[in-house]
């Protein structure tokens, strides 16, 4: 039976049957009736209740004279007017009534799962990946690190030209490199390595490729005035190599990669982020967490050689400077703010007085 609501659109429909008790061959009349809101009312006998749409079973069509629906408690709503049934369920099936009753039947412990399964996918990416990959990096045999830094300097090779610095500076600058490392005071130190080159478009620079080569641009000799006023620089960027940041910071690329990729299933993913992380280590911005590290170990470096600890605070003054008037220093612009930087490293340098 279908009876016309009074805006002519909707229709109350209603499906005469019976219904059996779970686990017992006793019936009773009942109906089941849709009104156009999208609720489905159950009556038999003096009872009558709200059935939600999305926990009806609904069985294959049959060719036999009924068709049986099963509820949610096991009961069981037979009806003999097929036309009708198949009619409530197309109705059902369509409405939005039955996508809110299907919401309506998530459990609690279900909600649970999926918010505990939310949070522990973002721990996992937040802080189980980096402790993960900085374990492994430290791991990674220097040989290895090394190949790695090669590629790199390969790479930076290809829009770099080679130092118009003059063979003065270049040894000035050498014996600096060679000073600092002596001082580290550990013997299974990674080698130093200093490359000059003229940075073309990435200006007055110093980077820490893996394996331990520094790179310092003619840009950045030439801003500092005179090779020894790069101290504090060369130390932040052997900070950097004895920490080994570079290969952490790989590391972690590449296990935010594999996380991605065992959450959306997209091996695709991995492979290429394993094939460009390798390049955008070319940028070399570090996280603050890995500058603030740098440039306590450049203090140290520092006053372990017997050099001004104050030279890194009084470049980044002068590299600061320089960005005021317009020439932003490509060094400075991967690094945090100076104004932070300079008060950290002052209160470092009275912390050890």
């Amino acid at each position: 039976m279908s009876t016309d609501t009074l805006d002519g659109t909707h229709s109350v429909l209603t499906v005469a049957g019976r219904l059996f008790a779970p686990r017992a061959a006793a019936h009773q009349p009942a109906r089941l009736t849709l009104h156009p809101d999208g609720r489905l009312w159950l009556q038999h006998g003096d009872e009558s209740r709200l059935v939600a749409p999305g926990t009806l079973t609904w069985p294959a069509r049959l060719d036999g004279p009924s068709q049986r629906i099963t509820l949610e408690d096991g009961s069981v709503f037979e009806t003999r007017d097929q036309s009708q049934a198949d009619t409530l369920r197309r109705r059902l099936q369509g409405s939005r009534g039955a996508y809110v009753h299907g919401w309506e039947r998530m459990r609690p412990r279900l909600i649970g799962f999926v918010v505990v399964a939310l949070l522990l996918c973002f721990g996992m990416i937040r802080w189980g990946v980096p402790f993960a990959a900085d374990r492994v990096a430290l791991l990674v045999p220097h040989s290895v690190e090394a190949f790695i830094g090669q590629g790199v300097m390969h790479s930076l090779d290809t829009f770099m030209s080679p130092s118009k610095a003059t063979p003065e500076q270049k040894e000035t600058l050498q014996a600096i490199v060679d000073e600092l490392g002596r001082s580290r005071g550990d013997s299974d130190a990674i080698p130093l390595k200093l490359a000059l080159r003229d940075g073309g478009r990435l200006g007055a620079n110093a980077l820490a490729l893996p394996g331990g080569t520094i790179v310092v641009t003619d840009q950045l000799l030439k801003l500092a005035g005179s090779p020894q006023e790069l101290d504090g620089v060369i130390a932040h960027e052997i900070g950097h190599i004895d920490a080994r940041h570079g290969m952490r910071r790989l590391s972690r690329a590449l296990g935010l990669a594999a996380a991605v990729m065992l959450i959306s299933g997209d091996a695709s993913e991995f492979l290429n982020q394993a094939i460009v992380t390798g390049t955008s280590l070319l940028d070399m911005s570090y996280s603050r967490d890995f500058e603030r590290d740098a440039d306590a170990r450049a203090v140290a470096l520092l006053q372990a050689a017997g050099r001004d600890p104050h030279a890194l605070a009084r470049m980044l003054r002068k590299l600061e400077d320089g960005r005021d008037r317009g020439d932003t220093p490509g060094w400075l612009s991967t690094h945090p703010p100076t104004p932070e930087r300079v008060e950290a490293l002052q209160a470092q340098i009275n912390g050890s007085r």
